[in-house]
């Protein structure tokens, strides 16, 4: 079945842009640098050498930012994992691969960001974030 034109989105309309890009690579920089609780629309859109205008072109506030920065972490983790998942031959190995990826990509490990949300919590999380409801414990 074939698409008709104006069904799906456009290639650009779901391809990132490199100005979101590098708004996002510094928005994850300085949450690494100083901590989610700390980081200001100023200070990324500095950091990407880009105006404010620009980062709010996209993002209405930091928390957007932020959730698309994550967004984005998780995507390229399902991306590496999707390719070591397809490299195996056979099934067991397939749903041996995808357990295995999931326990080393997707438990936050080798992430600064999330590597300081685990070890410093008051740091890096957000005010909204402490509350009794929402618990963050190390392991």
């Amino acid at each position: 079945m074939t698409a008709m034109p104006g069904e799906f989105p456009a290639r650009e309309a779901i391809a990132p842009s490199c100005l979101a890009e590098r708004i996002l690579t510094a928005a994850a920089e300085e949450c690494t640098l100083v901590g989610v609780k700390h980081i200001t629309i100023a200070d990324i859109a500095r950091r990407a050498e880009v105006d404010v205008d620009s980062v709010y072109e996209q993002w209405r506030s930091v928390g957007e930012l932020v959730v698309a920065v994550v967004i984005r972490d998780l995507q390229q983790r399902i991306d590496a994992m999707a390719k070591l998942i397809r490299a195996q031959r056979t099934l067991d190995d397939k749903i041996v691969e995808a357990f295995a990826s999931i326990l080393t990509r997707c438990v936050w490990m080798g992430r600064p960001l999330t590597s300081r949300v685990t070890s410093a919590p008051s740091t890096a999380l957000p005010p909204w974030l402490d509350t009794p409801a929402v618990t963050v414990t190390r392991s």
